[in-house]
């Protein structure tokens, strides 16, 4: 079975989001992968830009999802 793609965004603009659980920092120029257990998506407009993972790509996910 193909291991599943999540999508993968570099934050464009630093800033500190609440994903239901705690509030999050996102910082210019990293990338994301949201796997889709938070928010996250709420922020995409005007933060991020689609991206492909990278070796330092941090996975945004719930700690109970």
């Amino acid at each position: 079975m193909a291991k599943k793609k999540f999508p993968t965004y570099r934050c464009v603009k630093s800033f500190t989001g609440d994903l239901e659980y705690t509030m999050y920092k996102f910082v210019a120029g990293k990338t994301y992968t949201d796997d889709r257990t938070t928010v996250m998506d709420v922020y995409i407009d005007g933060y991020f830009e689609p991206a492909e993972p990278d070796e330092n790509t941090i996975v945004v996910h719930h700690p109970h999802g």
